[in-house]
This record gives C-alpha cells, sequence and structure tokens, in this order.
C-alpha cells in the first residue's frame, strides 16, 4: 500500500485528528493499585489495558404543550389564542460502553520500540514522516489508521497490532 502526502494533507490530518477523537482513550495498568478500579474484569495480573470509551448517544427532542386552548367568541373570532410551553426531552439512544484491550505497558514503550513501530507503519504506507522514536500524534493517527484494519478504534496501540506489525512476539502454544 502506497500512500502519497503534501504539506496539505500533513495539516489536514493533524486537524481531523485532533478534531475527530469521540472516544475519551487511556492507558490503565493493570498492577497499578491507584487504578485496580479501572480495569476490564477479567484483567490479567500484571498485563497492562487500553480503554475505549464509546460516548453516549443522546437524542434531544423540543415539542410544543398546549397550556391552555384557544377562546373563540360565538361568531367563531378569536378572543385569546392558545398558550403553549416548549418542553425539550433527552433520551439516551445508545449507552456509553467501555471496551478494553490488551496493551503494551507504558514503561515497554521507549522511543527505540517506537522507532521500530514508525519503521514497520513506514514500511506498511500508514506513517511516510521521518522516525522519530516520538509517540506524537503523527504516530498515533498512524496507529489509529493501522489499527481500523484490525477493528480497533483506538490510538493507542494495541498487543494485537504489535504483534502485527512484528513488534512483539505471539504467545507460545501449549504443547
Amino acid at each position: 500500500m502506497s500512500t502519497l502526502f503534501n504539506a496539505g494533507t500533513v495539516a489536514a490530518l493533524a486537524i481531523l485528528a485532533g478534531c475527530s477523537q469521540i472516544t475519551n482513550i487511556e492507558f490503565v495498568s493493570a498492577l497499578d493499585p491507584n487504578t485496580a478500579t479501572e480495569r476490564p474484569p477479567d484483567a490479567l495480573p500484571g498485563k497492562c489495558y487500553g480503554k475505549i470509551t464509546t460516548p453516549a448517544i443522546i437524542e434531544t427532542t423540543t415539542h410544543q404543550v398546549l397550556v391552555r386552548a384557544s377562546k373563540y367568541d360565538d361568531s367563531g373570532a378569536l378572543i385569546k389564542p392558545a398558550v403553549y410551553r416548549t418542553e425539550t426531552v433527552q433520551d439516551i439512544v445508545q449507552p456509553r460502553t467501555d471496551s478494553w484491550f490488551l496493551a503494551p505497558c507504558t514503561d515497554d514503550l521507549r522511543p527505540e520500540f517506537t522507532a521500530s513501530l514508525q519503521r514497520a507503519l513506514k514500511a506498511r504506507g500508514y506513517y511516510p514522516w521521518p522516525v522519530t522514536g516520538k509517540n506524537d500524534l503523527l504516530t498515533r493517527g498512524a496507529i489509529k489508521q493501522y489499527q481500523a484494519t484490525l477493528d480497533i478504534d483506538s490510538a493507542t496501540l494495541s498487543v494485537k497490532a504489535a504483534q502485527k506489525l512484528g513488534l512483539i512476539a505471539y504467545p507460545r502454544e501449549e504443547t
């Protein structure tokens, strides 16, 4: 997959990356006692997780409610117009959801690892910029774009993506 980017495309990507983020992404360590309540229910000891929080979808409807009906005289002429009040109701169409995935622990994300990640993404056409070893906006955007092919909507690197990129070994199968 070959991708060509010019300065305008890079600027547009940077702007879109900042304003199109509809999820709240955070690292949570299963070992950190400060975040022990924020981990998946089936968390494995010593593993780190990424969390994707998809916000609830709320529908707001506004309608008019009749407070007092119109009054007419015997000839049908309007004496007093109807009086209405506006009511606004919000309904949760889709509740907020949390999705968890295994992620490399932040201690493992050293500049050397990030540089390897950038090279792997570059080889696949997702990262056309110079390799810096920094987990910056461009790197996270490339991660998000690559992980979309794995049905992971996150700019936080997952273990699954790192394994597919050849950065983390797959676990040995028991024989």
